[in-house]
C-alpha cells in the first residue's frame, strides 16, 4: 500500500465506505485571502453582468422544493475563478491540497476539470434537487470528484450541502433531465425516491472541505436564513481517465504556449521564461540571440506552412543569420527570460548530449491580442494579481 500523505488510514476508509470526506487544508490567513478576492470579483461582475450570474435550476420539481419562495429564488455564479485573480490559482495548486488529493484518488497524475462559485443569498437563497455530476461530464473511469470549499460556517439553515453516504457506490444512476431557460440541461434523480429531506447534512465551518466523487448524490437546502452562504468549488479527475462524452469544455482543461508573428499583442508585454534543463552550448543546440533586437519592433517575417499546415514565422536569414547572433549558453537550472518581439534561434545538435527545456510564455493581463490566434487551454490564467480586464468577461456558463 503507498503511504498517504495527508489522509490518515481512517479518514481514507471513510472515503472509500462513505464517498466524501471534510477536511481542513488551508490556514486562516489563506481563507481569510481567498474570501476577500471572492467577494472583491463578486461585487465586481454584479455591476458588470447580474443577469448573466444566474444559475438557479427550474422546472416544477424545483418550485415544488423551494416551496415558499418557488418564484423568488435564486443563486449567483462565476465560472472559471483561475481566470481571474491570481489567488484562486494559488488556491487550487496548493500543495496540502493536492496531497490529499493523491490519497483519496490514489494517483499523483491530477488534472483540473473546471472551478466555479455559488452564492446563495439570505431569505431566498436556491436549494438544489439531489443529483450525481456524472451526467455533465462523464468520465470512464468515474474517477471524478469535487473540492467544495465552505467560504461561511454553513448549516442546513442557510442552504448547507447535503448527501447520500456512500451512494456512489450505486453507479451512474438514471437522471431526469430538464432544459432550463437560458437552454442548458439540468440533471437530477427522482425526488420520490431520493428526497432531499433524507439526505444527510454536511455542516461545516469557513475555511473546510468537503470532496466527494461526482457519482455521489449531492444537494442542497433553501437559503430562508439573514445569513449569506458562500462556496468555491473545484473538480478534478485523474489524467488517464477519459471523458466519454465531449460536453463542458471550459478553460484550464490543459496548457500550451509559443511566439510573436504567432500571437500578436496591443502593447508587446508578452515574452518567454526559457528554463534550461540540461547544460546549454551552440555545440548541444542552445539557444541564439541578436541583443537590442526588440527595439526594433515588429519585423517583417516569411511565412511558411509546413506538412502539418501550421505556420512558420522567421526573418529573412540573409538580413539575420543565426552566424551573427549571440550565443547564449547556459547551465542546467539557468533561466533566460526574453521579449516575444527580441529575434532569436537555436543552434543544431551534433554533440552526443541532450538538450532539454521549458518554455513558459507570459503577458500583461492588460496587453489585448490583435488577432484571434494561438488559442491554447489555460490561456488567461492569473499567475499573479487580478485580471479586471474585459478578456476575462468570459461567458458564464459552459457549451454543452
Amino acid at each position: 500500500m503507498v503511504a498517504l500523505k495527508f489522509l490518515t488510514p481512517e479518514q481514507k476508509q471513510f472515503w472509500e465506505d462513505n464517498g466524501y470526506i471534510k477536511l481542513n487544508i488551508y490556514s486562516t490567513k489563506e481563507i481569510n485571502e481567498i474570501s476577500d478576492a471572492y467577494n472583491e470579483l463578486f461585487e465586481r461582475k454584479f455591476r458588470e453582468n447580474l443577469q448573466g450570474m444566474e444559475s438557479r435550476w427550474s422546472g416544477e420539481d424545483m418550485k415544488k422544493l423551494a416551496g415558499s419562495i418557488s418564484e423568488d429564488y435564486t443563486i449567483k455564479s462565476i465560472h472559471n475563478l483561475q481566470m481571474h485573480n491570481e489567488i484562486f490559482t494559488r488556491t487550487i495548486t496548493h500543495p496540502k491540497l493536492l496531497d490529499a488529493l493523491e490519497d483519496i484518488m490514489g494517483t499523483e497524475d491530477i488534472m483540473l476539470h473546471h472551478t466555479k462559485a455559488h452564492l446563495k443569498p439570505p431569505e431566498k437563497g436556491s436549494p438544489y434537487l439531489m443529483h450525481q455530476d456524472y451526467p455533465y461530464f462523464p468520465h470512464k473511469n468515474h474517477t471524478m470528484l469535487a473540492v467544495f470549499l465552505h467560504l461561511d460556517d454553513t448549516t442546513p439553515e442557510n442552504g448547507g450541502l447535503a448527501i447520500y453516504p456512500g451512494s456512489h457506490k450505486l453507479g451512474p444512476l438514471k437522471d431526469i433531465k430538464v432544459i432550463d431557460e437560458r437552454g442548458d440541461p439540468i440533471h437530477y434523480v427522482d425526488p420520490k425516491e431520493y428526497p432531499l429531506s433524507k439526505a444527510t447534512p454536511i455542516s461545516a465551518k469557513k475555511g473546510e472541505v468537503v470532496f466527494f466523487s461526482y457519482l455521489t448524490l449531492h444537494g442542497s437546502y433553501l437559503n430562508l436564513s439573514d445569513k449569506t452562504r458562500r462556496m468555491f468549488l473545484i473538480q478534478v479527475r485523474a489524467a488517464d481517465d477519459e471523458p466519454t462524452l465531449d460536453v463542458h469544455n471550459s478553460p484550464c482543461q490543459g496548457l500550451m504556449l509559443r511566439d510573436y508573428p504567432y500571437f500578436p499583442h496591443k502593447n508587446h508585454t508578452m515574452l518567454a521564461v526559457f528554463l534550461h534543463l540540461d547544460d546549454t552550448t551552440p555545440e548541444n543546440g542552445g539557444l541564439a540571440i541578436y541583443p537590442g533586437s526588440h527595439k526594433l519592433g515588429p519585423l517583417k517575417d516569411i511565412k511558411v506552412i509546413d506538412e502539418r499546415g501550421d505556420p512558420i514565422h522567421y526573418v529573412d536569414p540573409k538580413e539575420y543569420p543565426l552566424s551573427k547572433a549571440t550565443p547564449i549558453s547556459a547551465k542546467k537550472g539557468e533561466v533566460v527570460f526574453f521579449s516575444y518581439l527580441t529575434l532569436h534561434g537555436s543552434y543544431l545538435n551534433l554533440s552526443d548530449k541532450t538538450r532539454r527545456m521549458f518554455l513558459i510564455q507570459v503577458r500583461a493581463a492588460d496587453d489585448e491580442p490583435t488577432l484571434d490566434v494561438h488559442n491554447s487551454p489555460c490561456q488567461g490564467l492569473m499567475l499573479r494579481g487580478k485580471n479586471i480586464y474585459k478578456d476575462a468577461l468570459m461567458t458564464n456558463r459552459y457549451k454543452y
